[in-house]
């Protein structure tokens, strides 16, 4: 199949599985994917209300602090952006999706299809290049997106952190105004250094570990039984210091096929498979000291 078949293919489904149209507006979708992730943990996500929010629906701050990002998701952001919620069901995970093209990513795109034209003879500016630019992100974007971010939210429901944080929001009003606060400070300061950060920042290693990337299996098997043969990216390989992930993927066997009916409270409480915990590569520094120790 063709590239291109497979990204059309790939945009019916998740057009399909979300019930909306394949160029449904990305605050469409984000309403959709709501309702949709339930399905993909119904357990982990029961009683808490779920916010998939466009950043083009937002203020521009939201904009700036996402330059150079997909998306994001933090347990305290819902403190920032409740005001802005068009429902707002009260505290629960909100996953945030950027659904434009930034003119800094832009510029990377064209810039490298400018080098790829020109080794083929063919001279074109960056101003022409832009021309096609793509600015709308498709919903297969969307989509994954989401997904990888619905992965932390998990990882952090099933490590207690939003219990925690709905405790404090309903018992004590002053905390509840200094977490606002304290969050918009976080989205402003975010903001002030995504502007100004002349490229985009190392990947974070630290939060995608084997924990997230056996979350983001599980994720992607059930997707299939939904009918989206979605392929998950950006979650392993030697950028977060583990083999790629379709190795990972095999490394846990049928794991995913043999819990698809368990919470990931219960999946993330067993022990790592011993090949799948094979998945996670030592650093050069600790590959050295264990030299050393051998050699000791």
């Amino acid at each position: 199949m063709s590239q291109l078949a497979s990204i059309n293919r790939e945009r019916d489904q998740w057009s399909a599985a979300l019930g909306v149209s394949v160029d449904a507006p990305a605050v469409e979708v984000c309403q959709a994917f709501e309702q949709f992730a339930h399905k993909l943990a119904p357990q982990d996500l029961a009683g808490w209300p779920m916010y998939c929010l466009a950043v083009s629906s937002l203020p521009d701050d939201y904009a700036k602090a996402a330059r150079f990002r997909g998306g994001w998701h933090n347990a305290r952001s819902y403190f920032s952006v409740s005001r802005h919620l068009p429902r707002d069901a009260g505290y629960g995970p909100c996953l945030f999706v950027n659904d434009l093209l930034s003119h800094e990513l832009a510029l990377q795109l064209v810039t490298g299809a400018q080098t790829a034209l020109a080794r083929r003879g063919e001279i074109e500016t960056i101003d022409e290049l832009l021309q096609y630019v793509q600015w709308r992100r498709p919903i297969e974007f969307l989509c994954r997106v989401l997904t990888h971010e619905l992965g932390h939210a998990i990882e952090y429901l099933v490590d207690g952190e939003f219990e925690c944080m709905k405790a404090v929001h309903d018992r004590l009003p002053i905390a509840r105004a200094n977490l606002t606060r304290n969050q918009d400070a976080y989205l402003a300061a975010d903001a002030a250094t995504e502007t100004s950060r002349p490229e985009p920042p190392p990947p974070q290693v630290d939060a995608h570990g084997l924990r997230f990337t056996r979350i983001m299996a599980h994720l992607q098997y059930r997707l299939s039984m939904l009918g989206v043969d979605a392929v998950a990216h950006d979650v392993a390989g030697e950028r977060f210091n583990q083999r790629h992930f379709a190795a990972c993927e095999v490394a846990l066997g049928n794991e995913p096929y043999k819990y698809i009916d368990q919470s990931f409270e219960s999946i993330l409480a067993l022990p790592f498979p011993p090949e799948f915990a094979a998945c996670q590569l030592k650093t050069r520094s600790a590959a050295d000291a264990d030299a050393a120790l051998a050699r000791a």
